[in-house]
C-alpha cells in the first residue's frame, strides 16, 4: 500500500514507508467517543423528547374506585369456586340507554349512534356466548346528568333514573372533562344508586369505549391496574426498570414471567405487564423500553379493550379476562341483569321497500305527512330519519315505530325537497343497514290534522283501470260533513265532488275516472276539522 492511500486518511508514512498510527488512532478514538457520548445523551434525553410531543391530553377512561370493584371481583371468585356455571347457551343482558339531552331538549345522542352502539358492542362480545339487548331507549332531559353527570348533583339525579332491571347506560355530553370517554360506577349490584356506565355521545359508538366500560361492568381491571393516576409511565420520574409497587403505592407491578399474575396489576395471568404505555405507542406499536422489576423487557398487549390504546384497529379480551366476565355475570350481584328471557335474535338481511311518498312526488302540504314502507322479515321496530340533506346532518327529524308508517306532525319548509330512509332492528339485532333513501318535495300550504270521525278510508280498486269507476270506502265512528276533490301530485284541482254527508257506519262514494290519464292522483277528503288523503293510481 502506497503513502498516497495513508494520506488519503489523514495519516503520514512514517519511517521505511510504515504509517505513523498512534496520531490517528487516537483521533478516530476521540471523535467514536464524541460520538457514543452524544448518543447516550439522546438516549438519556429521548424519553423526555418523546412524552414532549405527546398532545396535552388523551384519551382515557374515568372510573374510580376500581380498588372497590377489584375487592368485589375477588370476594367473587371466592364464591363462585366450584360453582357449575351454564354451558353451550347464549345468556341474554338487557341494557337501558338513556339518551341525555340538555334540559331544553337539544344536543341529545342520535338514535342511529345508538343502534351503531349496540351493534358493535354484540359483535365484540359475541364469541363469549353473551349477546345484549335493548330494554329501553329513554329519553332523558336533564342538564346537569348531560354536562356534569360525575358531580354529586349528577350523581344523585341519575340514582333517581335508575331502575335496576338492566344495564343502565347513560349517554351524556361530558363524561368528567377534558379526555374522559366514560366512565363505570361501582359498587356492583342492585340498589345503592351505583353500578351504571356513563360513556361521551360522540364516543358510544366506537369500537372501543362502550365495551372497555361495559368490561368493568363485568368485573375487568385496567391492565395496568395502580398506574391510572400516575399520568403513564415515564423513564423520568419511574425509571427504565419499575418498582415492585405500582404508583398507587398498594398494587404490585406484574412480571414477564408471570409469576406474580395472580396478585399483580388485574390478577389475571394472560394480559401481559402493562404500565399504562400511552405516551409510547404509535399506530398500535409499542416503541418504550421499559422494564419489569426483575428487569426484564416488558411486551404489553396493545389491543386489548381494557387499556387506553385507541389506535389499533381491532381490540379483543383474553381468554382469562372473559373468565372474569362470566363467573362475575353469573355471581348473585348480577342477577338482575340475567332475567331468564329471549328476546327477538333473528338476524335481519333485508332494508324495507319505500311506498309513499313515490319517489320524487311533490306534496300539496308541508305537514301530516304519511311515510309507509313495507315490513321486513325479522324487524319489530323501525328507526325513520327525515332531513334535506342526503347525509341527514341538518336537523333531521326522527321516529321509531313498531309499524310499518309514520306521521310527520312537523311543519317542514315549504316547496323543498326532502330525503328520508328507514331502518329495520329488533332488540337485539341493530346492525342492518338503512333502505336506499328517497326524496319527496313539500308543498306550500299546511294541512290540517285527518278527520276525527273517520276510523278508515280505502280505495277500491286501486289500481283502477282507465274509464272504470273507483270506489273511496268510508268507515266513519260518527256522522260528519266532508268535500271530496281529486287532484293532482302536484296538488292541483282536477275534480271537485262536492260536500257530502256520511252517516256512522260504512259508506261508498264513486270516483269516475273516465277523463283521467294513466297515472298517481290524490284522493282528498275534507271536512272542517281535518283532512284524509289516498293516492289512486289509474291504469291505461
Amino acid at each position: 500500500m502506497g503513502g498516497g492511500s495513508f494520506a488519503a486518511l489523514g495519516q503520514s508514512p512514517g519511517r521505511g514507508g510504515f504509517p505513523q498510527l498512534g496520531h490517528s488512532l487516537f483521533s478516530m478514538r476521540s471523535i467514536m467517543t464524541r460520538r457514543l457520548f452524544f448518543a447516550f445523551l439522546v438516549c438519556l434525553a429521548l424519553p423526555a423528547l418523546l412524552k414532549a410531543q405527546q398532545p396535552e391530553w388523551v384519551p382515557f377512561c374515568g372510573t374510580k374506585d376500581l380498588n372497590l370493584l377489584r375487592d368485589q371481583v375477588r370476594q367473587a371468585k371466592a364464591d363462585m369456586e366450584g360453582a357449575l356455571l351454564p354451558r353451550g347457551g347464549i345468556t341474554y343482558v338487557p341494557v337501558r340507554f338513556f339518551l341525555v339531552a340538555k334540559s331544553d331538549g337539544s344536543s341529545r345522542v342520535s338514535e342511529k349512534r345508538v343502534l351503531d352502539a349496540m351493534c358493535v358492542l354484540n359483535e365484540n362480545f359475541a364469541d363469549m356466548d353473551i349477546q345484549f339487548y335493548i330494554k329501553q331507549l329513554k329519553f332523558l332531559n336533564h342538564n346537569t346528568i348531560y354536562s356534569n353527570p360525575g358531580s354529586t348533583s349528577g350523581q344523585f339525579a341519575i340514582s333517581n333514573q335508575l331502575v335496576y332491571d338492566a344495564i343502565n347506560i347513560f349517554i351524556t355530553g361530558d363524561a368528567g372533562g377534558q379526555g374522559v370517554l366514560g366512565y363505570y360506577q361501582p359498587p356492583a349490584g342492585p340498589g345503592g344508586g351505583t353500578d351504571y356506565i356513563v360513556v361521551l355521545k360522540n364516543e358510544v359508538h366506537k369500537n372501543k369505549t362502550l365495551s372497555h366500560e361495559v368490561g368493568h361492568f363485568l368485573g375487568l381491571l385496567h391492565p395496568f391496574h395502580g398506574w391510572e393516576e400516575s399520568g403513564g409511565w415515564d423513564p423520568n420520574v419511574h425509571g427504565m426498570q419499575v418498582g415492585f409497587w405500582a404508583p398507587d403505592g398498594q398494587t404490585r407491578n406484574e412480571k414477564m414471567d408471570g409469576s406474580n399474575c395472580n396478585m399483580a396489576a388485574d390478577e389475571i395471568c394472560d394480559t401481559p405487564p402493562d404500565y399504562l404505555f400511552w405516551n409510547f405507542v404509535s399506530n398500535c406499536n409499542y416503541f418504550g423500553q421499559a422494564r419489569d422489576p426483575d428487569g426484564v423487557l416488558v411486551v404489553p398487549m396493545l389491543d386489548n379493550f381494557m387499556n387506553y390504546i385507541f389506535s389499533c384497529t381491532q381490540n379483543q379480551f383474553t381468554t382469562g379476562q372473559k373468565n372474569v366476565m362470566t363467573n362475575f355475570l353469573f355471581h348473585p350481584l348480577r342477577n338482575y341483569v340475567r332475567p331468564n328471557f329471549t328476546p327477538n335474535t333473528q338476524v335481519i338481511t333485508q332494508t324495507p321497500t319505500l311506498k309513499s311518498p313515490v319517489n320524487g312526488e311533490t306534496l300539496p302540504a308541508r305537514n301530516n305527512i304519511k311515510l309507509e314502507w313495507e315490513p321486513v322479515p325479522g324487524a319489530d321496530q323501525y328507526l325513520v330519519e327525515l332531513s334535506i340533506t342526503v347525509g341527514y346532518s341538518v336537523n333531521p327529524i326522527t321516529k321509531i315505530t313498531s309499524g310499518t308508517s309514520v306521521v310527520i306532525e312537523e311543519e317542514l319548509l315549504p316547496d323543498r325537497l326532502y330525503y328520508w330512509h328507514v331502518k329495520p332492528y329488533n332488540a337485539s339485532y341493530t346492525c342492518a343497514d338503512f333502505s336506499p333513501s328517497e326524496t319527496f318535495v313539500t308543498g306550500s300550504v299546511l294541512a290540517s290534522r285527518e278527520i276525527e270521525e273517520v276510523d278508515g278510508l280505502t280505495l277500491l280498486p286501486n289500481p283502477v283501470n282507465q274509464g272504470a269507476e273507483a270506489l273511496l270506502e268510508v268507515n266513519a265512528e260518527a256522522p260528519f260533513e266532508a268535500e271530496l276533490r281529486l287532484l293532482d301530485v302536484n296538488g292541483r284541482l282536477l275534480l271537485d265532488l262536492g260536500r257530502r254527508s256520511l252517516p256512522a257506519g260504512t259508506t261508498l262514494l264513486p270516483l269516475p275516472t273516465g277523463g283521467l290519464a294513466p297515472g298517481m292522483y290524490l284522493v282528498v277528503l275534507q271536512s272542517d276539522t281535518g283532512r284524509n288523503t289516498r293516492k289512486l293510481v289509474v291504469l291505461p
